[in-house]
């Protein structure tokens, strides 16, 4: 795993807990994201909040190790590395340039800024450092402008904003494999994992595919459980399966589809019985209607959890079990 030098990380992290060592206030909104169908941008356009963050960290020698979607060598933490070397360089050019003009970013300062220009590096681990890099040493050299009371660089940096844009293109299913096979998930390689990945993301309904990013890469985060040969997510990541689950609901009519996807990826059942048990539920004349209203209760709101195998609502959705249950029951 890649991680920030810690003397960077304690530098930055003074300036946040007691918002400006150099008398700044709180950081900034860090302005508007480029790439939505990834959730990770090249970098703010002159908002609030300056830059936005670099990307992951290549191979820990600093070789390649995002473009082609293969992950790093890893870099460890603690050791000099030449690639957080140069994300930090470019990282504090930039937010420095920005800092140069007459209108600086508001509610921060010089040290905030190169935090939340580095700070996207926990979402992005080992892939795509090289690409950001060059994005963001591009538009610290081409300089900024002040457009509506904001820092504005210069340069539009198209071909390094392309570079990284196809960088972290599936950045969710190349973390998640990578973090598969580190994990020891049986039968895992990376090559095929992904490739799997890719076309499972491809098969969503919809605009579903957007919401499956973050479900892996709060996977790669929060953690892989190899419960069978394949990784299924952690249960922290419940609410995340629950978006795409509710989404091909809502695209395909069919809360069951939706319901057994989220099943099958925190390792709760799924597949065909899933299907079969669901719409046998629902198709009861006695108690199809309360299954129903429970499942999308628990779609809108991620508000279930495995217990013996099947999902349970809780909180929000508990008087909707309640409610099944006392149906189930002839109650």
């Amino acid at each position: 795993m890649a991680y920030l030098r810690l003397p960077f990380v304690a530098a930055l992290l003074c300036s946040v807990a007691v918002w400006g060592c150099e008398g700044g206030s709180s950081g900034g909104d860090g302005g508007t994201d480029a790439d939505d169908s990834e959730q990770l941008t090249d970098g703010d356009e002159g908002g609030d909040g300056g830059t936005g963050g670099p990307g992951g960290m290549d191979a820990g020698d600093g070789a390649d190790g995002g473009s082609d979607g293969n992950p790093g060598g890893g870099g460890g933490g603690g050791g000099a590395n030449p690639s957080l070397d140069a994300v930090e360089a470019a990282c504090e050019a930039d937010c420095e340039a920005q800092f140069a003009t007459e209108c600086p970013p508001v509610s921060q300062n010089v040290l905030v800024c190169k935090l939340q220009c580095a700070s996207i590096t926990v979402q992005l681990d080992d892939f795509c450092l090289g690409e950001y890099t060059s994005l963001v040493e591009c538009r610290a050299s081409g300089g900024y402008d002040c457009i509506n009371g904001y820092p504005t660089p210069r340069s539009t940096c198209a071909l390094d904003s392309m570079a990284y844009s196809e960088c972290t293109i599936d950045l969710g299913c190349k973390r998640n494999c990578a973090d598969a096979i580190e994990d020891g998930c049986e039968g895992a390689s990376f090559d095929g994992c992904f490739d799997a990945c890719v076309a499972e993301k491809a098969a969503l309904p919809g605009y579903c595919g957007t919401y499956f990013d973050s479900l892996l890469l709060c996977e790669s985060q929060l953690g892989i459980v190899c419960e069978t040969p394949d990784p299924v997510s952690a249960a922290s990541c419940t609410y995340q399966a629950s978006n795409i689950g509710d989404c091909i609901a809502d695209e395909t009519d069919d809360l069951c589809e939706g319901y057994c996807f989220v099943t099958e990826h925190i390792g709760c059942g799924g597949g065909s019985d899933c299907i079969a048990d669901c719409n046998a539920r629902l198709a009861d004349t006695t108690c199809g209607s309360a299954y129903s209203q429970l499942v999308d209760c628990e779609l809108r709101h991620g508000d279930f959890q495995c217990i013996d195998g099947e999902l349970a609502g809780v909180d929000i959705c508990d008087s909707d079990n309640s409610q099944y249950e006392m149906c189930v029951n002839g109650m």
